[in-house]
């Protein structure tokens, strides 16, 4: 989810107006082609999930560096991270972006807890601050001190003019299904994960 927003934003941007470079830290390469359609050539650092030896922070800082930046964009608890350590050092500004909210809920690994817990380090040098929604904001802003005068709404947004009624295909799936044209039929996209909570969504369907 946060990779697409990041490769519907990128896809958007005026290439004549601002240069982009892309470091993934990891090495997980499946929206690689996507992001070189539209012009943007990943460098992936490699790193291990859950491990960031020295030698691989080295890697980032020259890798970074190599690209010259005025703005270093981070994206997700890792990302924002690496993005104001990197920024510290070379002395440019640093931007994160949060998309999903950093509660209990989301189960996040001890890794990326301590990710989130180690950014605080930096809170103070952020210029900018990008949330996926209001309640996001909220909470990063009352539970980890985020200043939220230095935070924004980005939402992850949905291109219509792809995501829209077809009747078509509306016929198709349900032929497919075997559900006739004029049952109801409700449906959920979502992965599985307890913060989607797929119970309440079948308790509440159950209902209807």
């Amino acid at each position: 989810g946060a990779e697409h927003a990041l490769l519907k934003l990128l896809a958007a941007v005026d290439p004549s107006r601002l240069e982009i470079s892309l470091l993934v830290l990891g090495q997980l390469d499946t929206l690689a082609p996507q992001f070189r359609a539209i012009g943007i050539e990943p460098v992936f650092l490699g790193l291990a999930a859950g491990r960031w030896p020295f030698s691989a922070v080295g890697r980032l800082i020259a890798a970074v560096r190599a690209t010259r930046p005025e703005l270093i964009q981070g994206w997700m608890y890792h990302g924002n991270l690496a993005a104001s350590f990197v920024a510290v050092r070379l002395g440019v500004p640093a931007c994160w972006s949060v998309r999903d909210t950093p509660d209990p809920a989301h189960g996040h690994s001890l890794f990326t807890r301590m990710t989130i817990a180690l950014s605080r380090l930096y809170v103070g040098r952020v210029a900018h601050i990008f949330n996926v929604s209001a309640r996001s904001a909220g909470y990063c802003a009352e539970h980890l001190g985020w200043p939220a005068g230095r935070t924004e709404v980005l939402p992850n947004g949905l291109d219509v003019m792809h995501f829209k009624p077809d009747a078509e295909l509306r016929r198709c799936a349900r032929e497919a299904i075997g559900i006739a044209d004029n049952e109801s039929l409700i449906g959920m996209v979502a992965r599985w994960s307890p913060v989607k909570d797929h119970r309440l969504f079948l308790e509440a369907a159950a209902k209807l």
